[in-house]
C-alpha cells in the first residue's frame, strides 16, 4: 500500500478510539484461482485472534463483553469477505485485514507478509506501515528500442501494483527510421558510423518527449530498459532533467518480450535500488558526529519527541511476544509509528546492518 492509503487507514481505524485492533495478516495463495485458501486461512487466523482474546493472557488489551462481541462479529465478516466476496482489485502479495468492535478494512500489501494475528490496543498497525514506508513508488518504464518488424519502437510504460500500462497521451511510441537488420528500411545508412549518428539522433528525441510531458509526469521516477548499448547511448544524449529522474537500469532486450516479464525485472531492479539506498544511508549513519545520531533504547524517546529526521530499521527487527498463537507488538513498533507520525523518514535496512544498536538508529534533526 502507499503512504496516502496508510494515512486514510489510520483515519478509519482510529475515528472512535477503539479498546483494541486486531490486524490479520496473510499472504495471497497462489494455488487456486479463486480466493478459497485464503478465506480458510483468514478464518483460522480470526479464531486465534478471538480465542486469545477471551483468555486474556499477559500483555493483551481487556475488552468488555460488548466490544467483544461486536469485535468477533467484524471478525468473521472480513473472513468471510477474504474467502467469497473480495471483489476489489486488491493487488500485490498478500493482505492486512484491520478489524476493530466497530470498523473492518482490508488492504494490499505489496511485499509478501508473515502470516500472523497482531492485537494492539494501541495500534501501531505496523505491518502496513512498512509496507507502506517500502512500497515501490509509481514509476515511469522507458522500454528503449529502435523499432522493426511487429516492434512499435520506443515506449513509455507505467508500474502501478505490480502492473504495467501503457498511459495515453504521451507521444509515444516513438520509431526510428533505420529498422533492424533484415527489415525493409526508409533509408539505408552508408556505414556504421552514420547509423550510430541516426540512433543517438532518435534517442534525442526519446529525451526530447520525455521533456515536454506535464509536470507531475515529469517529477516521476524513471526506469530504463533496453540493451546495454542503446542505454548507455541513451545516456550519453539525455538531459539533465532526465537524467536526475532515473533510478534504475534493466538490461535485455525486453521489446518482445511480455509485459508480466518486464514488471518483474523492473520490480528487482527496484528492489536493488533499495538495498543500494539501504546501505549508503547506514554508511552516512556512521559518519556522522555522535550528537547527530542515537542507537538502541535511546531512539524511543526520541522519536516521540519529534527529533528523529531518519529512523534506520532493520528488517523483522521486533521485541514482539507471542500469546496463545497471537503477537502483541512492543517497543520496536510503538517507536516506528512515533517517527512516522512525527515526519521522519523511515528506512528499512537489511539484517544486521546497525551492528549493537538492537535493531534501530536513528539521525537527529537537532
Amino acid at each position: 500500500m502507499d503512504p496516502t492509503a496508510f494515512a486514510e487507514l489510520v483515519r478509519a481505524v482510529t475515528a472512535d478510539d477503539p479498546p483494541v485492533t486486531v490486524t490479520l495478516v496473510l499472504p495471497f495463495d497462489g494455488s487456486s484461482p479463486d480466493r478459497g485458501p485464503d478465506g480458510i486461512r483468514a478464518r483460522r487466523l480470526a479464531r486465534t485472534a478471538v480465542a486469545a482474546l477471551t483468555a486474556g493472557g499477559d500483555g493483551l488489551p481487556a475488552v468488555d463483553r460488548d466490544a467483544m462481541a461486536a469485535l468477533a462479529d467484524r471478525l468473521d465478516e472480513v473472513a468471510d469477505e477474504v474467502g467469497t466476496r473480495l471483489d476489489r482489485g486488491i493487488r500485490g502479495e498478500g493482505l492486512a485485514c484491520v478489524v476493530t468492535p466497530s470498523t473492518a478494512r482490508i488492504v494490499g500489501l505489496t511485499r509478501t507478509p508473515r502470516e500472523r494475528v497482531v492485537i494492539e490496543a494501541t495500534p501501531t498497525l505496523i505491518d502496513p506501515l512498512l509496507d507502506a514506508v517500502t512500497a515501490d513508488a509509481e514509476v515511469d518504464v522507458l522500454l528503449l528500442s529502435t523499432g522493426g518488424g511487429a516492434t512499435p519502437g520506443t515506449r513509455l510504460l507505467r508500474l502501478s501494483d505490480h502492473h504495467l500500462e501503457e498511459p495515453a497521451g504521451t507521444g509515444f511510441p516513438l520509431a526510428h527510421d533505420v529498422r533492424d537488420h533484415g527489415e525493409p528500411r526508409k533509408e539505408e545508412p552508408p556505414d556504421d558510423r552514420v547509423r550510430d549518428a541516426y540512433v543517438d539522433d532518435f534517442l534525442r528525441r526519446v529525451d526530447a518527449a520525455l521533456m515536454v510531458l506535464p509536470e507531475a509526469d515529469r517529477a516521476r521516477p524513471l526506469v530504463v530498459a533496453g540493451t546495454a548499448e542503446l542505454r548507455d547511448r541513451f545516456a550519453g544524449v539525455r538531459s539533465g532533467v532526465t537524467d536526475d529522474r532515473v533510478v534504475a537500469d534493466v538490461d535485455g532486450n525486453h521489446d518482445r518480450g511480455t509485459d508480466a516479464g518486464l514488471a518483474t525485472a523492473v520490480r528487482g531492479a527496484l528492489d536493488e535500488a533499495r538495498r543500494g539506498e539501504a546501505i549508503a544511508a547506514v554508511a552516512a549513519l556512521e559518519e556522522l558526529p555522535p550528537e547527530r545520531r542515537a542507537g538502541g533504547t535511546d531512539v524511543d524517546l526520541l522519536a516521540t519527541e519529534g527529533r528523529i529526521h531518519r529512523l534506520l530499521v532493520e528488517v523483522d527487527a521486533a521485541d514482539e511476544t507471542r500469546v496463545d498463537g497471537a503477537v502483541v507488538t512492543g517497543r520496536i513498533a510503538r517507536t516506528v509509528r512515533a517517527a512516522h507520525d512525527t515526519g521522519a523518514e523511515v528506512v528499512v535496512v537489511p539484517p544486521g546492518s546497525l551492528g549493537d544498536r538492537g535493531g534501530l538508529a536513528a539521525v537527529l534533526r537537532w
